[in-house]
Order: structure tokens, then C-alpha cells, then sequence
């Protein structure tokens, strides 16, 4: 064999083993897109305590639940929740925007960072996916004044009532 035939053989073999890398890749993808149990969506209230929230859990089976959580007022009581299932468009559009985000990764939530300002601890939001044996953490500190947010996240923040409120 010629030197210029075990290049093009090599190059072949080289091709054909990262395609067939890539197509694994998507494939294990895929499988964990579907594996996922349940994904939380929850502000977090930074330096001030607060006697209520309310959180959003999207479930694998389409699911969707807004649940109202009152802290007590005593360290030795439990929370209180109370779960309101939601139906119809809302909840189809909620389920959509989260699984296009979080967990199919077609849509971005963060476009662009124009700056590093950044205040006190204002609060933020954290969305936690859950996966059998293991939870991805995704959070947004409202003290970032200089990230861009895509449209699609900002629709999920409105379908939510979890609009971001920056004090003035």
C-alpha cells in the first residue's frame, strides 16, 4: 500500500470513529432527558426571612403544580404547603419552556452578560432538576444586574409569577 492510502484509510477510521462518538453522545442525551423525575422552581429569599413562597414542580408525566409554602413562625413547627395542581394552556406552556430549557437544553436561559455589577444578597431563583440518584442546581441571584435573559426564560418567570424584581 501506498503512504497516500493508509492516510486516506487513517483519516476514514478517524471519521468514522467520531460519528459514531457523537451519535453515543446523543443517545445518552436522550436517555437523560427521559429519566428525569421532577423539576423544582423556587425563589430563594436571600437576607430577608419570609413567611411565604410559593414553588413550582414540573413532573415527568407533564404534571404541573404551583405549591404554597408558609414557613412557621416557631424554629420546632413544620412547613405548611399547600399544592394547586394547574391544568390547561398554563401548564402546558409552563412544562413546555422548563423541558426546553432544563432538560432538552433547546433553549437558552441567560443570552448575554453585559456587566458585573452586582448589590447585596437580593434573593434569587433555583431550579432543581431531579434524576434518579442525583439533582442538577441551577441558580439565579436577582443581584446580577448586567445578565440579559433570553425570552423564553422570561416567559417561564411570567406564566409563573416569578417575575424578576430588582428594587429601585
Amino acid at each position: 500500500m501506498s503512504m497516500k492510502s493508509i492516510c486516506i484509510l487513517g483519516l476514514f477510521a478517524a471519521l468514522v470513529a467520531g460519528c459514531s462518538t457523537g451519535t453515543q453522545q446523543k443517545k445518552t442525551d436522550k436517555c437523560a432527558a427521559a429519566s428525569f423525575d421532577s423539576i423544582e422552581i423556587a425563589p430563594t429569599s436571600g437576607m430577608i426571612k419570609v413567611s411565604h413562597t410559593v414553588r413550582w414542580m414540573v413532573y415527568k408525566n407533564h404534571r404541573v403544580v404551583k405549591e404554597e409554602v408558609y414557613f412557621p413562625l416557631k424554629d420546632n413547627d413544620d412547613d405548611s404547603v399547600v399544592q394547586v395542581p394547574v391544568s390547561g394552556v398554563k401548564a402546558w406552556k409552563i412544562d413546555g419552556l422548563v423541558r426546553d430549557i432544563y432538560v432538552n437544553h433547546t433553549s437558552r436561559d441567560i443570552d448575554s452578560l453585559v456587566s458585573d455589577d452586582y448589590c447585596y444578597d437580593l434573593g434569587g431563583l433555583e431550579v432543581a432538576v431531579y434524576y434518579p440518584g442525583k439533582v442538577v442546581r441551577y441558580e439565579y441571584d436577582h443581584g446580577y444586574a448586567g445578565a440579559r435573559y433570553s425570552a423564553a426564560f422570561n416567559k417561564l418567570l411570567e406564566l409563573t409569577g416569578l417575575e424578576w424584581r430588582l428594587p429601585q
